[in-house]
């Protein structure tokens, strides 16, 4: 009986460990769930994930940036509920994926609800935020610049609301009518 206690204590102790890091704001979780719309857990444990996130003032607008200040896309091949990435062999040589960085979380700006990760299918965990795959784009050189976007008219710099960049200031959601071309071949950058 003693050690039945012990047990559902220490499992209390657990959940309530889990539920104030929750709760904190800062940990985020795997998005790979089919219906909430915010980062949920996958396989029924919790994982933190290691952030760098932030915004910042470009000729779009506020949009989402790296921790080298590169602008960070979505492609509207992917899917955001639940989140899967699309671009891989090939596509990811011209649109790296935003790995989940190790070490310290840094997100500032940003709604640290939104902010999770997808398994892409080399087993890689990538950012991803309001369930969008979070990708750079090669053709990108310097902080601020935005080169990447509407490139054939898949890819798209992400708002602080974690929607698609479509003009100055404003975001919109992804439309789920695209080219087959996959955004990343026949000389789009």
């Amino acid at each position: 009986m003693k050690s039945r206690l012990l047990g559902m204590v220490g499992v209390a102790g657990a959940a309530a460990a889990l539920l104030a890091a929750c709760s904190s704001g800062t940990a985020a979780t795997s998005n790979t769930s089919a219906n909430p719309p915010a980062p949920a857990t996958s396989s029924g444990s919790a994982s933190t994930t290691s952030a760098e996130l932030s915004t910042a003032q470009t000729s779009l607008g506020t949009v989402l940036v790296d921790s080298k200040g590169r602008t960070l896309y979505l492609f509207t091949q992917d899917t955001s509920n639940p989140s899967k990435s699309n671009c891989d062999t090939g596509c990811d040589s011209v649109w790296p994926p935003a790995l989940v960085p190790s070490g310290s979380s840094n997100v500032s700006g940003v709604d640290s609800a939104k902010v999770g990760t997808v398994t892409r299918s080399d087993g890689s965990k990538q950012l991803t935020y309001n369930g969008w795959p979070l990708y750079e784009y090669q053709g990108d050189s310097a902080a601020g610049d935005v080169k990447g976007e509407n490139v054939q008219g898949s890819w798209f710099a992400v708002s602080s609301a974690g929607t698609k960049v479509t003009s100055a200031g404003t975001g919109s959601t992804p439309s789920s009518t695209q080219s087959s071309g996959g955004g990343y071949s026949g000389g789009g950058y």
